[in-house]
């Protein structure tokens, strides 16, 4: 299991999924940029679902940062 993503890193993986949901790129092309950005990391079903989940939280307005573990921790 590799590190968290940074928040930079998770809107340009938004900027690269929605032009995937307009049809402007393929999927192997959001999956050569999903492993450039995260290092390494295969993208998958379960990721292109977490990708998915995240970008719909995204649109409604929450924030990432509470996504990413840099929000403070309630106590």
């Amino acid at each position: 299991m590799g590190r968290q993503l940074r928040e930079d890193e998770w809107l340009s993986i938004f900027f690269w999924y929605e032009q995937y949901l307009n049809y402007d790129i393929s999927k192997e092309f959001l999956s050569y940029k999903y492993c450039e950005i995260s290092n390494g990391r295969q993208l998958n079903k379960y990721s292109l679902k977490l990708i998915k989940t995240k970008y719909k939280l995204y649109n409604l307005g929450m924030n990432i940062n509470s996504q990413t573990g840099k929000a403070t921790k309630k106590r």
